[in-house]
């Protein structure tokens, strides 16, 4: 596990300088920022229904095929959370963590190097996005 936390530092140590020269700061607009609109429970109950069905989860323990066991029931509620994250501008702490487990490549499993991270997102961090990208 602590070769993949410091993965991203090692990164940077070693493109410092390209990283800077290519990527120069960006700040968004105000109008950028607040350009999020506001959810309904039709499309909520639709992106909860299109989830694919899988038993795997983030640090909640929530899969998506428990979440399309009750669309109906947990359309509005999420509404409510989602419309309010929303117009604050705030996302829930809790939905930006994530599990994270090494997956193997290749070669020598006792290389750390031979495994990528793979990180596992709320169910309900997901619908969030979908939320947002639509």
């Amino acid at each position: 596990n602590s070769h993949f936390l410091h993965i991203a530092e090692k990164t940077l140590e070693k493109n410092n300088g390209i990283i800077r020269t290519f990527l120069p700061p960006v700040q968004p607009t105000l109008q950028q920022l607040i350009n999020l609109r506001e959810t309904n429970e039709n499309e909520v109950r639709t992106i909860i229904n299109n989830l694919k069905s899988k038993n795997s989860s983030g640090l909640d323990e929530i899969s998506s095929k428990i979440l399309k066991f009750c669309p109906e029931e947990l359309a509005l509620p999420l509404v409510d959370i989602f419309n309010k994250s929303f117009r604050s501008g705030k996302f829930p702490s809790a939905l930006k963590l994530s599990k994270v487990y090494p997956k193997y490549k290749n070669g020598s499993y006792l290389d750390p190097s031979n495994y990528r991270p793979i990180s596992l997102v709320s169910t309900f961090s997901k619908l969030s996005e979908r939320i947002v990208s639509e």
